[in-house]
């Protein structure tokens, strides 16, 4: 439900005024008015605090009637904004001219509940629909609101982000790992990994480099190492 700003009635307009500037924030409106009426900044600021303890952020109620001012209106100038939302009263961001928006939510998530509130008949209560937790299937319910919820609880939903992603179509039609035969190193006959193109042949670097001296030795009609030891 919306709030209506109204101005204060307890507090007295200010004798000076100044025009407030778009979007040039509230605090620096109530410096430049506290020095048309010759006070101090942090002393008007503290007035214009909610009573009893005046702390926190100005009220836009009290800054309205010091000001004789729309306090709606006046909040929308100085914060840029371009109104409250419908849903939860949160100020919606001006246009990049400056001019009023044509946004009634602040978010897609207020704008889903107002639509869901809309289209519910008359008279008929939200119901909790049942749902499953998308990591460990337990059941949980969706909210009031109709939102719906995909972990039941912050432990399923970290752990879920945890997990490696799904492959893509891509990665999928590319993968040929059950289709690769069994492969083994030429040189010393540990079992390798192919790889996907079938090229791998030896299982380190240095397998590969006593390979290829063998061949060598071949070439040049070297007898084998091993052979010439004696038994």
């Amino acid at each position: 439900m919306t709030v209506k700003l109204v101005p204060d009635p307890s507090v007295t307009r200010l004798p000076v005024q100044v025009r407030p500037l778009p979007r040039e924030g509230t605090e620096s409106f109530i410096v430049r008015l506290a020095h048309a009426n010759h006070l101090k900044a942090r002393y008007l600021r503290d007035y214009l605090c909610e009573p009893p303890h005046h702390k926190g952020a100005p009220s836009f109620s009290r800054l309205g009637a010091a000001t004789g001012r729309d306090p709606a209106a006046l909040r929308d100038t100085l914060e840029g904004t371009s109104g409250t939302c419908k849903e939860c009263d949160a100020p919606l961001p001006a246009a990049k001219s400056g001019a009023r928006s044509s946004r009634q939510h602040c978010s897609a998530r207020c704008r889903q509940r107002a639509h869901r509130r809309r289209h519910r008949p008359e008279g008929q209560a939200p119901q909790p629909q049942p749902l499953a937790c998308e990591f460990c299937t337990k059941p949980i319910t969706e909210t009031a609101e109709g939102e719906a919820r995909r972990w039941c609880s912050s432990r399923c939903r970290h752990r879920a982000h945890l997990q490696p992603a799904e492959p893509t179509v891509l990665e999928r039609r590319t993968d040929f790992s059950e289709q690769r035969p069994e492969a083994s190193c030429r040189h010393c006959g540990t079992p390798i990994d192919p790889g996907r193109t079938g090229a791998r042949r030896y299982c380190t670097a240095a397998c590969r480099q006593r390979a290829f001296r063998r061949r060598k030795e071949v070439q040049n009609n070297v007898p084998d190492h091993e052979s010439l030891i004696s038994p």
